[in-house]
């Protein structure tokens, strides 16, 4: 019966000058993931979705996220033994005075390599976090660095990833079972294991198949060959096109459309003709017009050219006096003295007559 290898565990914190919203976003973040870590790395952000760093040497896969919180995941490398289980890692993030206090609890460590995983998270993570958020200066000469090495994932649809699923301590036990039996001699599993290729390799290497193989290659030939005729004898029925000859001459379509061309000038031209002949017909109508005009004139009677003006003479009369008001008003006011000499003139003889008689002795009347 297999025992279980004994494991180690490790607790690692750090003080990030962050927020903790902000170092979960860039742990969730291939970009900057593959920039603080200077490697390789991809990032499925979701619970069960899988993280590798480090160019595939680090294989986790998330059981629990926590925005901001906590990240909990099965973690595996390179180089751990086959027969070990998944070890766990649970990385909180704690808001303190001047940052987020980031803690790394590891468990389920293989024996003596402790140390090792130790290094590489107090180097690989937490210095490498503390130092990527110290400057903003820091953060873009690490992301150029990553850039330059080829370390960041190219741009557009992404190749289709397989996933892995995490080795339980269940499943580490049976393959260590399995395993115990194989590694003797004459296991069953070995037996299987190798009985099976063997028997395909001879099935695809008989001589009954390899004569299956050439009759079916010949047939695909000859098949081709039947079909490249068959093509061939086709090609000059489908060449020919039913053309005219007019002339001894082809008829193509450049030619035929020269011949509606030259048709439409023709029509053109013809069109043109026919309106300079109507025009010519419309003018001597004019004329006749107007001699008919001036016979109309003349046939008038003369009586009635002669009260024709005297009513144009009075019309011009009346606007005459119409548009000058200034010389009726004179003339009113000199008839005005005229009269008022004239009145002045038979009362003045009648006053001296009566005063001389009054004159000669007569006595007023009281």
């Amino acid at each position: 019966m297999a025992t279980e290898d004994p494991t180690e565990d490790l607790t690692l914190s750090s003080v990030i000058r962050s927020s903790p919203n902000r170092i979960y976003q860039v742990w969730m973040d291939e970009r900057h993931h593959s920039a603080f870590t200077g490697g390789r790395a991809t990032v499925d952000p979701w619970v069960g979705g899988r993280l590798t760093a480090w160019d595939g040497y680090v294989d986790a896969t998330y059981v629990a996220l926590e925005t901001g919180r906590r990240i909990t995941m099965t973690w595996r490398t390179s180089d751990f033994p086959v027969a070990a289980a998944d070890s766990v890692v649970d990385v909180e993030l704690r808001p303190v005075a001047g940052g987020t206090r980031m803690v790394v609890h590891h468990t389920g460590i293989p024996a003596g390599q402790r140390e090792e995983y130790k290094r590489r998270w107090r180097r690989g993570y937490l210095d490498s976090l503390r130092r990527y958020f110290a400057k903003p200066a820091a953060m873009r000469a690490a992301y150029r660095a990553a850039a330059r090495a080829g370390y960041m994932p190219a741009g557009g649809i992404r190749r289709k990833r397989t996933y892995r699923t995490p080795l339980s301590a269940l499943g580490a036990k049976r393959r260590v079972a399995e395993a115990a039996p194989a590694a003797g001699t004459g296991g069953p599993a070995a037996s299987t294991t190798t009985t099976k290729p063997a028997a395909r390799r001879a099935a695809a290497t008989s001589p009954g198949r390899a004569a299956k193989k050439t009759k079916a290659r010949a047939t695909k030939a000859a098949g081709k060959r039947s079909a490249t005729k068959k093509t061939s004898a086709k090609k000059p029925a489908a060449r020919k096109t039913p053309t005219k000859r007019a002339s001894g001459e082809r008829t193509t379509p450049r030619k035929k459309a020269a011949a509606k061309k030259s048709a439409g000038k023709r029509s053109a031209t013809k069109k043109t003709s026919a309106t300079r002949a109507a025009t010519k017909k419309t003018a001597p109508t004019k004329a006749t017009k107007r001699s008919a005009t001036k016979k109309t004139s003349a046939t008038r009677s003369p009586g009635k050219a002669a009260t024709h003006k005297a009513t144009k003479e009075a019309a011009a009369r009346k606007t005459s006096t119409k548009r000058s008001p200034g010389k009726k008003t004179a003339t009113k006011k000199s008839a005005r003295r005229a009269a008022d000499g004239k009145e002045r003139a038979v009362k003045r003889p009648a006053a001296e007559k009566s005063a001389k008689k009054g004159a000669g002795g007569r006595k007023p009347r009281r």
